[in-house]
């Protein structure tokens, strides 16, 4: 399992119909279509990997 911070510790804890497929998976590179730069990563669930999904946690790098 990976190192999470506190938020996506939370999101993986709150109690939903997607809670067991989002609480197995794995934060995965969101890329930048232009220049193909990892911009974060996101966590999904519910979305049947063609929308955001019904619940999803993104981080972005570089924030500030």
């Amino acid at each position: 399992m990976c190192n999470f911070m506190g938020n996506e510790r939370w999101v993986s804890k709150f109690d939903n119909v997607f809670h067991d497929e989002f609480s197995s998976s794995e934060p995965t590179p969101w890329v930048i279509k232009g220049s193909r730069r990892v911009a974060g990563t996101v966590r999904t669930a519910g979305g049947n990997g063609f929308t955001a999904g019904n619940v999803t946690f993104l981080t972005v790098h570089e924030a500030g």
